[in-house]
């Protein structure tokens, strides 16, 4: 797929996940102890990079089908990374990688979300993709 903004396989995921997304709301995340809430931040990137550029089709039709299963993820996860970063505006920000097992189309895929909060603030789902399980040298 082509960075075409209209392409049609692209309309239809947005279209068919949009209310979708919109209906998870808030999703209770026992590892964080805290809620997570589904809202336009995370809506916004799987279309656009943190810089405001498109992605790719491929990348947005990944993370768009990937979102039936961030809300298994942050539900199930038992264990997170916690990274410190900025915005671009010096606001500090703080990101937790939750990764689980899902069952994704009959096989087992290990899924990361990432979600972002700034400190004080509400925990909000940011992203979501497939793990990047690191190989082991012979």
């Amino acid at each position: 797929m082509t960075g075409n903004i209209n392409h049609p396989a692209i309309s239809y995921l947005v279209k068919k996940y949009k209310s979708f997304y919109k209906r998870l709301g808030v999703v209770p995340c026992k590892v964080l102890s805290d809620d997570v809430h589904f809202k336009n931040i995370g809506w916004k990137h799987t279309r656009f990079d943190s810089h405001g550029h498109r992605r790719i089709n491929s990348n947005i039709a990944m993370r768009l089908n990937l979102l039936p299963y961030a809300y298994e993820v942050v539900k199930k996860a038992k264990s997170y990374v916690k990274e410190d970063g900025a915005l671009k505006n010096g606001t500090k920000i703080i990101f937790y990688e939750l990764s689980e097992k899902v069952t994704v189309k009959g096989k087992t895929k290990h899924v990361t979300v990432i979600i972002s909060e700034v400190p004080g603030g509400k925990k909000h789902y940011f992203s979501a993709r497939y793990t990047r399980i690191k190989k082991k040298n012979p």
